[in-house]
């Protein structure tokens, strides 16, 4: 009688074609952006936070995701730039993150600008509830814009501290 083994022939192809693929560009470039998105995840609920709660105390939506984008921002960098990016790039940190507060200001104007606009649409469908109208709306704009904004933000953080690498 035959045992079972988990090192058949098909096993080591799959396992020859995982590791290849972990270790590629793309699978790097994949590892990076999951871990982007999980940090980036942990600014946008403090961004997320700050925003509602400036709303709800009356601030406009404008300038309310103003604010809460830098705050979440200013977290991302840091984690992500010391934790998941290879800084590759002579400037120090400080600089870089004048940088990448030169690309958010305009990124964020725009997009707050965008949320601003979006919510005085979405005010008009958004239910009775404890929240103000406009923080409700404000908040479910910005959900309906996040997704195109972290991949931005994902390549631009890329480009800002890592060099172009030749595999």
């Amino acid at each position: 009688m035959r045992r079972f083994s988990y090192q058949t022939p098909a096993f080591a192809r799959k396992t020859a074609v995982m590791t290849d693929f972990s270790t590629s560009r793309f699978g790097r470039v994949l590892g990076r952006f999951t871990g982007f998105t999980l940090v980036s995840g942990m600014g946008w609920v403090l961004d997320f936070c700050v925003m509602g709660t400036l709303v709800q105390l009356g601030s406009p939506v404008f300038y309310a995701n103003l604010v809460g984008a830098f705050c979440g921002v200013t977290l991302v960098y840091f984690i992500a730039g010391f934790k998941i990016f290879e800084k590759s790039r002579p400037q120090s940190h400080a600089t870089l993150l004048s940088f990448y507060w030169l690309w958010h200001a305009c990124a964020i104007a725009g997009s707050s600008a965008l949320i601003a606009y979006g919510s005085t649409w979405l005010i008009h469908i958004v239910p009775d509830t404890a929240l103000r109208p406009q923080t409700f709306a404000g908040l479910g704009a910005k959900i309906l814009l996040t997704p195109i904004s972290m991949v931005g933000n994902f390549l631009f953080m890329r480009f800002l501290l890592e060099s172009r690498k030749r595999d």
